[in-house]
Parts: structure tokens; sequence; C-alpha cells
């Protein structure tokens, strides 16, 4: 329904049986219920009656009685729904009360449409129940007003008394800070100093509800303003840390780098050695091999001179030998010396992991202020 969906989107339910408040009662906490729902309660709380106090269902704070001594039912009725949701009850008027339905019908368990509501019992009727409730001696003048005819305006509920639901609040006694009616001024209120007219109240109260208010609306209005700066806070916490991160990350890749260089430098250095040492054994072999292929030949020519049956050409070949084994070698090729066989060793820096060890990138610290990280870094 549109009507409960205002009502609930407004606050007007009690947390206790989660329906529209009926006659609200607000605690010092600033919860409210429906004073029967909160009788209920209550009475289950035997620590909280024990302490003369009534314990909060929702957040278990309690609130201290006007007077202990009275019934626990009396500590509920002299309980009053907060400005904030009196004026919100009063605001939707008739929707804040429930009357769309007969709440008669609605405690049994039926829906019907109501068609007139009872000031003084702050109950909506439906024809049949209206019925019975005007024939009851106790109810029967009692003010009604027929909904059917009011369309425009509050139906302004009648101050009447929790305690003699019969009389109207006409009093109010300073002395206990609570609105009373004749008969309760005649039995519970005979010591009291300070009693006056509920009408010459109003005005004070009104004042003074004025200017809670306003204490109210100046508190919202710091606590906003201090969301508003913690959550600036945030944000520029959020961007320092981000901003330190990238420069603790950049310094690390500047250190890495110089290690990078370092090695390198031990890397050519290595490239170096070995190149030049095997090109001077890869000359030496090629020197070897042309000997070899040398070799060959005069082994070759030898054996076919020896093996023929020219003598004069073995004979030439004989005379010839010792210039063709030797001399005519060192003519035909530049002799290579054989290579000295050279090796290359690392000697690491001993020191090298102890310094890393005690070597720091830079240092973090806090500054007072808006949290201020600050980087420093020394190269």
């Amino acid at each position: 329904m549109a009507t409960a969906k205002k009502l609930t989107d407004n606050h007007l339910t009690c947390g206790i049986c989660t329906e529209v408040f009926r006659d609200p009662a607000t605690l010092q906490c600033n919860h409210t219920f429906c004073k029967c729902c909160l009788l209920k309660y209550t009475k289950t709380q035997a620590e909280a009656t024990q302490a003369k106090s009534i314990r909060c269902p929702s957040c278990r704070q309690l609130t201290k009685v006007a007077i202990p001594d009275s019934p626990v039912e009396e500590w509920i009725s002299q309980l009053k729904a907060s400005h904030v949701i009196q004026g919100l009850m009063d605001d939707f008027g008739e929707e804040a009360r429930g009357i769309d339905c007969c709440m008669v019908c609605k405690r049994e368990g039926e829906i019907t449409p109501a068609t007139s509501w009872c000031a003084t019992c702050s109950d909506s009727f439906c024809e049949r129940c209206l019925k019975v409730h005007r024939n009851m001696s106790l109810s029967s003048d009692h003010e009604v007003v027929d909904l059917s005819k009011k369309v425009q305006g509050k139906c302004k509920r009648l101050f009447m008394c929790k305690i003699h639901r019969d009389k109207q609040i006409e009093l109010f006694c300073k002395d206990c800070t609570i609105p009373i009616c004749t008969l309760c001024c005649s039995i519970n209120h005979r010591k009291c100093d300070d009693v006056v007219t509920i009408d010459s109240m109003a005005t004070l109260v009104k004042e003074h509800m004025t200017k809670e208010t306003m204490k109210l609306k100046d508190k919202m209005k710091h606590k906003t303003d201090n969301i508003s700066s913690a959550e600036s806070s945030i944000k520029k916490i959020t961007e320092n840390a981000s901003s330190v991160r990238c420069e603790i990350q950049k310094v690390r890749r500047e250190a890495v780098d110089y290690l990078m260089r370092k090695e390198q430098l031990l890397l050519d250095q290595v490239d170096i050695f070995e190149e030049d040492n095997v090109q001077n054994w890869k000359r030496f072999i090629q020197s070897e091999e042309i000997d070899l292929q040398m070799y060959q030949q005069q082994i070759k020519i030898t054996t076919n001179a020896v093996t023929s049956d020219c003598d004069e050409d073995m004979y030439a070949l004989y005379k010839q030998a010792d210039i063709t084994s030797t001399d005519q070698i060192k003519i035909l090729k530049k002799d290579v010396k054989r290579p000295t066989r050279h090796r290359i060793s690392f000697s690491q820096n001993e020191e090298i992991f102890f310094r890393l060890n005690n070597l720091n990138l830079g240092d973090v610290k806090t500054r007072s202020g808006i949290f201020n990280f600050s980087f420093l870094f020394k190269r």
C-alpha cells in the first residue's frame, strides 16, 4: 500500500511490532516504540525493573523513570513521543494513525475499512465496531470524527490522560515535568508545589523544543562537516601513499639498474677475455692443420717415389728430403707459437651482502597534520 510505504519511509513504525506507531513513546536514547509494545517488553526485563529503569529494546540503554515508586504501567504512560515523531504523526494526520483500516478488526486478524476516528481512544473504527464503541458506557461520550467528511486538514488528537483515559490533560506538573489531568493532580501530585495549566506551558515548551531543534541542527552541521573533512583526509592519505609508493619503486628501479650496470661491466670483461683467448687457440689450430696437410702431402710423394720403378725419381726426392721436410715448410708459412692456456676467475666482494642487508632505499616518516607522509632518500 502507498500509505504503508509512506509511513515506513518516514520512520513511523514500531521496532517491536513493526506496525505503524500506536501511541508512540520515545526513550532517552531517542528510540521510539508503541507504548503497549514497550510495556510488554519492560515487564520481561526484571533487572531493569528492579533498577527502576526502562531498557531500550534496540540499544539496551536504560531510561530513568520520573516516579520510581509508581507501577510499570505508569512509567510507560508518562513517556511521550519525541517532537520529531509527534510532528510527523501530526503532519500525516489520519494516515499516521493507521486510519485506513479498523483497528479493532485488525487486532482480530481482519482488514476492514475504517469510517470513523475516536480522538479519545486514538483508534479508527468501521461501522460495526463504532456501534459497539458508542454503546459502551465508558466510551459513549468520546469525540468521534466521521472520516468520510474529513477530506482536508489534520485530525487534531485530544490530549487525553493515559492513566485516566476519559480525562483530558489540562495541567502540567513542573516538579515532575509531566502533563497531568485534574484527577492525577488530586491523587498523585498533591505534594507537588508547582502545577500550572497546560496552555500556559505550551509557549515555553515550544520555545524550548525550538531551541533544542536548533542545537540539534548545529550538531548535525558539525557532524556533517566532520564527516566531510574525514572523507577528504582519507582521499589525501590515499593519494599521498600512492605517490610515496611510486617514489619507492622508482628508487628501487634505479638501484637495480645501477647493480645491473656493475654486472654488465664484469660480464664485458669476461667476454673480452674469452674472445681473445679463443681466437689465439683458433689461430694455433689453423697453423697446425696446415702443417698436417703438408706432412700428408710429403708422405704421399715419398711413398710414390719408393714404390715406383724409377730410381732417378727416388734419388732426386732423397736429395731434397731434408729441405722439403723442414725448411720448405717454414718458408711456406709463418710459424705460430702454441698459446698459453689462461683461466679467468671471479672473486666475490665478501662485503656486498652485508652492505645490502644494511642498505635502506630510504625512510618513510609521518608528519603531524593531515597525515602527510614524507619520503627521504639519499644517494
